[in-house]
């Protein structure tokens, strides 16, 4: 007999193989990382570019995917380059930003953001997606340092975070309406029940560079004030 799995179950058996073995690879680095950083480069632009051409101006968002998913691998190595910790911190941020979208603006949204885009953003979910990631990062160096004393650095972590999850909406927003105007659903089916390698990557499109720059000017600050 044959058992069929709901797209839920799906998502969780595919969450449960692919969550462990990226973490693992980014926590090991080296070759596996940059190996694991070229198959989900080339396949997230394989599926733009196909999304591209469905639309009336393939050349454009074509050109943009190029520039764009280039950016967001090769700012995702330059994260990891850091630090392991600060790779690690950044993928949860990206995923306590998309969570926190998610169960806000399910609960209490009301103001839709892009109805004609993704109809199932809210301006309480954006507040959301902003709001969890600063929250993690200043939270995640609470205690290493006296807060009277090392103020600017908790302030420019929870702006760095803000960033990031307002910059991982941008990115998402910016799939879907790739999508739309492809008149798709998901950028394919690679992942079960998760759509595509796109699908799962859309919200670090713009946020790994926007991390990037954010965290190293205010790396640049602090030492300059010697906090």
């Amino acid at each position: 007999m044959t058992v069929q799995l709901t797209t839920l179950q799906k998502r969780m058996v595919s969450a449960l193989v692919l969550v462990p073995v990226v973490l693992g690879v980014i926590s090991f680095g080296g070759w596996p990382f940059v190996a694991l950083l070229i198959v989900f480069a080339g396949l997230s632009l394989y599926e733009w570019i196909k999304l591209s051409l469905k639309t009336t101006h393939k050349y454009i968002f074509g050109s943009l995917g190029l520039v764009l998913i280039s950016a967001c691998f090769v700012s995702c190595y330059v994260i990891r380059a850091l630090e392991p910790d600060i790779a690690l911190l950044f993928i949860v941020a990206i995923w306590v930003s998309d969570t926190g979208a998610y169960m806000i603006g399910k609960k209490f949204g009301k103001a839709k953001m892009a109805p004609k885009i993704s109809p199932n953003k809210t301006w309480a979910g954006f507040a959301a997606a902003v709001l969890s990631p600063a929250i993690l990062m200043m939270a995640r160096y609470l205690g290493e340092a006296d807060f009277s004393d090392a103020f600017g650095m908790y302030v420019g972590l929870f702006l760095v975070g803000g960033l990031v999850g307002a910059f991982a909406q941008l990115g998402d927003l910016l799939a879907s309406f790739l999508k739309r105007k492809a008149n798709v659903k998901d950028s394919g089916g690679l992942i079960p029940g998760h759509g595509g390698i796109l699908d799962r990557v859309d919200s670090m499109i713009l946020a790994s560079p926007a991390f990037v720059l954010s965290y190293m000017l205010l790396m640049v600050i602090l030492m300059g004030h010697g906090a």
